[in-house]
Order: C-alpha cells, then sequence, then structure tokens
C-alpha cells in the first residue's frame, strides 16, 4: 500500500500576509506551499520565510519533519513569521 502525504494546508494568515507584501513599494512575495511557504524579494535579496498562524497556540512551533530537516541544515537565511510586523523586520524593510 502507498501513502501518500496530503498537499500542505496554508496557515490561515498566509494569504492575507501575502496580499499585504504584494501591495508594499519594491516586495515581491512567492507563495510555495512546500517546506518554505514564502519567498520574499526586497532591495536584492532574497528571504525564506514559514508562515505560522499566531491563532492556533498548538500550531505555533509545529514543523513537519522535513522543515525541522530544512531548518537544521540549510546554511542561508531562514525566517518562522506570524505577522507583517515580523515579515517586515526580517527583511528590514
Amino acid at each position: 500500500m502507498v501513502f501518500r502525504a496530503r498537499p500542505p494546508k496554508p496557515d490561515a494568515n498566509q494569504a492575507q500576509l501575502t496580499e499585504e507584501l504584494r501591495k508594499l513599494p519594491g516586495v515581491s512575495a512567492i507563495v510555495l506551499n512546500a517546506d518554505i511557504d514564502l519567498i520574499v524579494g526586497y532591495q536584492g535579496r532574497n528571504f525564506l520565510l514559514e508562515v505560522k498562524n499566531p491563532e492556533l497556540k498548538w500550531n505555533a512551533n509545529r514543523r513537519t519533519e522535513r522543515q525541522k530537516q530544512l531548518r537544521a541544515t540549510w546554511t542561508g537565511q531562514y525566517a518562522v513569521v506570524k505577522s507583517l510586523d515580523e515579515v517586515l523586520a526580517v527583511i528590514g524593510y
């Protein structure tokens, strides 16, 4: 029997967060819905972001095994964010 993982379900705040980012001058945002939720571009740099919903306390620190592995081995920038303010702080906007 073969088990297949369900497609990842984005956190409820991800769509609104992405929409708000795309309205900002000089910011681009691409939704991946993979081990990384968003790639945000700003001032010639790329930012890998994992979006978590702050309203779901049980989900705030929950990661898939692949996300844990990525976090442990990725040597570039990577951040977990819950709000637009957190994204703006990460990207230096």
